[in-house]
């Protein structure tokens, strides 16, 4: 029997949602809800999927739950990032159910999947009387994903890895809710959706401008200004460059996530940069050192050619170093 999943990034268009350190929650949610809706997809079984929206586009209140309610949802679930000064993940129910409904017991499923997949503080499972709670016809949750303006919080914001990895926890979550089995298949998301060229990307159906920005080590702000964006809204089929040069040329990685450390065992230790590059680097990691893997690159300069992983550490900061694995491994 199939489970109907409706997921609604909220915001959207002219409504940015909260905004602070750099970031939009509009974007944030909608990379979140797309590679749920690809998770869901691909990995489970009978698993349907309709979203709210899947690009920069605002859909009334209204919109969302009469669209959720005419195609018959047997879920509602709307993704947003918190602000106003505050730390954590937090969930909502609708206020005027009883602790004893469906709803709230899938909300109890829900939380843990949801606290450790932000790896964040736990503000705890809430009530309150919005619109998709209230109009949805089906149970509905809303994600509160952090506060956009907690600098530590919006430092996950800013890394893909955190958004896959609270894209898995409500999915995950879901799964749970539904007891839905796992088909075999698992989604990549360290890599673009559409055509690469190493230069050039190909905008495909659910891109979004901060998405892409991420796969290439690119700021948004860079993004646009290399292709004279005056807005985030972006075209399917659009065709946007994605470096100053051929130098640096994104490969993608199915290691996101492993540790790798040096192997090397010379005194001077091994180089790593605060950007793809093989000069300049900004100091050097001894034997047994190393960071969390966030993606893999192709570099070629002056002072060099060959593969780099981009990796983060416990800050999460990120660097870039060899992926010579006759001077690191992964593990």
């Amino acid at each position: 029997m199939t489970t109907k999943l409706y997921i609604d990034p909220g915001h959207g268009g002219s409504d940015p949602g909260a905004v602070d350190n750099g970031l939009l929650e509009k974007d944030i949610v909608l990379d979140i809800g797309l590679i749920l809706r690809d998770i869901l997809e691909t990995e489970y079984e009978d698993a349907e999927v309709r979203m709210s929206r899947t690009g920069d586009t605002f859909p009334s209140l209204s919109d969302r739950t009469n669209d959720a309610n005419d195609w018959g949802a047997d879920y509602f679930v709307s993704i947003h990032i918190n602000a106003g000064g505050g730390d954590g993940y937090e969930d909502y129910i609708y206020s005027g159910l009883s602790n004893s409904s469906s709803t709230a017991n899938y909300q109890e499923v829900a939380h843990p999947h949801l606290v450790g997949a932000n790896d964040m503080y736990d503000r705890g499972q809430k009530t309150a009387n919005f619109h998709v709670l209230r109009e949805a016809h089906a149970s509905a949750l809303l994600t509160e994903n952090g506060f956009i303006d907690n600098a530590d919080n919006a430092e996950k914001m800013e890394l893909a890895s955190w958004r896959e990895d609270v894209a898995y926890g409500h999915a995950e979550a879901i799964a749970d809710i539904f007891n839905l089995s796992k088909t075999g298949k698992e989604v990549s998301n360290d890599k673009p959706s559409g055509g690469a060229t190493g230069e050039t990307y190909t905008v495909k159906s659910g891109d979004t401008l901060w998405g892409i920005a991420q796969d290439y080590n690119l700021t948004v702000d860079k993004l646009k200004e290399l292709n004279d964006l005056s807005s985030n809204i972006i075209q399917t089929g659009q065709e946007l460059a994605v470096s100053e040069s051929s130098g640096v040329t994104w490969v993608g990685t199915d290691l996101k996530g492993k540790r790798v450390e040096s192997i090397y065992q010379g005194s001077d230790g091994l180089n790593f940069y605060d950007s793809a590059r093989w000069t300049n680097p900004v100091d050097t990691f001894g034997y047994g050192m190393g960071w969390i893997v966030d993606n893999k690159y192709y570099v070629s300069d002056e002072g060099g050619e060959g593969y780099q992983f981009r990796v983060q550490n416990s800050n999460g900061d990120l660097y870039f170093i060899t992926a010579n694995d006759s001077f690191v491994k992964v593990i």
